[in-house]
C-alpha cells in the first residue's frame, strides 16, 4: 500500500486488484488495528473530520462493510 496526498493505493496480489481509497477510507484503514470497535472507528472519523455523528456512522459502517467484502479488512 502506498499513500499519496492522503489517499491510499492498495495492491491485492491474491485477487489481482488495485484499490484506490479516498482520504476517509485511508484514515479508517489506518486506525483498523483489530482492537477497535466500529463505534470507536466512527468516533475517530467524527473527531478527525469534524462531521456529524449520523453521517459518520452511516458512511463509516458502509465503508467498513465494503472493505470487508473486498478483504481489505477482516
Amino acid at each position: 500500500m502506498e499513500v499519496i496526498e492522503g489517499e491510499a493505493i492498495a495492491l491485492d496480489r491474491d485477487q489481482n486488484r488495485v484499490h484506490h481509497l479516498n482520504e476517509v477510507a485511508t484514515f479508517i484503514l489506518g486506525i483498523c488495528t483489530g482492537e477497535r470497535t466500529e463505534a470507536e472507528i466512527v468516533a475517530g472519523v467524527i473527531e478527525h473530520f469534524d462531521i456529524q455523528q449520523a453521517v459518520a456512522d452511516a458512511d463509516a459502517r458502509e465503508l467498513l462493510s465494503q472493505m470487508r467484502a473486498l478483504d481489505i479488512v477482516v
